[in-house]
Formats: C-alpha cells, structure tokens, sequence
C-alpha cells in the first residue's frame, strides 16, 4: 500500500482542492513509490493566502526569534536523517553518499542562514540638505516563490529558500512533479521545529497546472 502526500499549506496537510493525485515512480524500480496531490491554480491561491496572512507577524518577528526558529529546523532535519535519505533513495534514485550529502548541507545552509537573520544592516550616507540624514532600510519583499528541480530535490530546494526566510519572507514552493514528496517532509519538518502556519506552504502537481 503507497501512501498518499498531501500539498502542505497554512501549517496543514491539505488535499488537493479537486482531490485528484498522481503517481511518483521509484526511477531504479519504476514503482510507485507514493501518490501526491494534484494542484491546481485554486490550490496555489490558497497557498498565496496562506503566505501573505503568515507575512506581517514573521516579518515582524525578532531577527533572534527567526534564528533560533531556523537553528532548531537545521536540528530537526539532522533528527530525522533517516527518514530524508528513505525519501531521497527511493524517490529520486539517489544513492546513499549523496543523500547524505543534501541532508547534511541543508541543515548547515539553514544555520547559515540563521545568522544571517541579524545581519540585515542598512546604510547612511550624506546628505546635501543641512541637518538631514539619507539611509537605506532592507525589508523584506513579502511572498516569494520557490520552483526547484528534480536532481537534488532536498539541498537545491533548501537553497532557494532559506535566506529568503531568514530576511522576513514568506515561501511557496513548487517542487518538481518527479521528486514532490522531499519538499512535503521538508514542510512538516519545518512546522514541527516551529515556523509559523504559513511560513513555508509546498504546493505539488504539474507545472503547467499549478498556476
């Protein structure tokens, strides 16, 4: 019996908003490993709500708080190696070397990036104007998206979203059709160590769907 892997909105595992899947094949066996949800365009909007709710208070939040949020994610996914290499083999046919190869640098790229949620410095510079001050304040851009390939689904898609969340930002990520169920632990992970709903939301089916 394959197990089904739901999208991973709001904080919830989430069907998909027709209930339709589709099949992820083992490549060495082609097998089915596993079924994911079938996105659609109404299953993105639900993200996008999702993570523009989610945006204020993580944007707000301490750049403390967002590192020590960060380093306990970096613990979690070191925790729960086991499971990420299962996935990564089984999956995407990667070998054992090389899953825990994405395991072990994506946690370290998640304490990278924790340290950087206090290093968000501005800058001040002259002004021409007596008695004024010109300087520059980094923000964050609010929601961003994260599209990440199939050959190293765990540490690429870490990648693309970690510095984005160290800065403030909250993260929708479409992970390859071929390699979802990765980005789906990755998303129950991240809750568990204590990302706030919405903060990180994964939406799986097929690109030209999932708009």
């Amino acid at each position: 019996m394959t197990r089904t892997y739901p999208h991973f909105i709001n904080g919830l595992e989430t069907p998909a908003s027709d209930g339709a899947t589709f099949p992820v094949y083992n490549p060495a066996t082609q097998t089915v490993y596993g079924h994911a949800a079938r996105g659609t365009g109404a299953d993105i909007a639900r993200a996008v709500e999702a993570a523009r709710g989610a945006f204020p208070a993580w944007a707000g939040l301490a750049p403390a708080d967002r590192e020590r949020i960060m380093l306990r994610a970096a613990d979690w996914i070191e925790a729960h190696e086991d499971r990420f290499l299962d996935i990564l083999i089984d999956e995407s046919g990667s070998t054992i070397r090389k899953a825990k190869y994405e395991t072990g640098y994506s946690a370290n790229l998640f304490r990278a990036a924790a340290g950087e949620a206090r290093r968000l410095y501005g800058d001040t510079f002259p002004n021409d104007k007596t008695h004024r001050l010109s300087f520059v304040i980094r923000e964050p851009l609010g929601v961003v998206a994260a599209i990440s390939p199939f050959n190293a689904p765990l540490v690429l898609l870490v990648k693309m979203i970690v510095f984005a969340l160290a800065a403030g930002n909250t993260v929708i990520a479409k992970p390859s059709e071929e390699t979802p169920i990765v980005a789906v632990e990755l998303a129950r992970g991240l809750h568990e160590a204590g990302f706030p709903p919405g903060v990180f939301n994964v939406v799986t089916g097929y690109g030209p769907e999932t708009w």
